[in-house]
């Protein structure tokens, strides 16, 4: 379906580009309601940080163990930092809500630096004695340009 809409300021119009919805199979009536919900891909928040080694700069994932990301654009990896409050066994996993590429998890003790454990396209498990540092990489080339949003679950046993 295709159509064009005008706003209007004051006595003036200005016309909209098209507006195209549907496809070739199924479209939408003309009379349909719809939302467009523009929201703040930020990178800061989502955990894009990481270049200072300080840990100043990287997003946290909270005591509930579970925290919002985003890839997309030129934006292919992300860096989370989670302190479990203790040792003990962290299984880390990724649950994507719009968009699904191929992803790594990397785990590092944050102490040391010493990488504990990677896999790909599924869950991790780890042995931590403190807090660490994971870092999710979007490994699909073709779907870089799409924006993607997931969450992150880390659970301590």
């Amino acid at each position: 379906m295709s159509g064009s809409a005008t706003s209007s300021r004051g006595n003036s119009q200005t016309a909209l580009p098209n507006l195209f919805l549907g496809d070739n199979y199924r479209t939408l009536s003309p009379k349909s309601l719809f939302q467009i919900e523009i929201l703040p891909f930020a990178d800061g928040s989502g955990g894009d940080a990481g270049d200072v080694a300080d840990g100043n700069d990287v997003a946290t994932i909270g005591p509930s163990g579970a925290a919002d990301g985003h890839f997309g654009h030129e934006d292919v990896k992300d860096v989370w930092r989670y302190d479990p409050g203790g040792a003990g066994r962290l299984i880390v996993s990724l649950v994507y809500r719009e968009g699904a590429p191929k992803y790594r998890l990397v785990v590092y003790d944050e102490e040391s630096g010493k990488r504990i454990g990677r896999g790909n396209n599924g869950p991790v498990s780890v042995d931590a004695i403190g807090p660490v540092r994971i870092e999710i990489e979007n490994r699909a080339p073709k779907t870089r340009p799409e924006l993607g949003a997931y969450t992150i679950v880390v659970t301590h046993e």
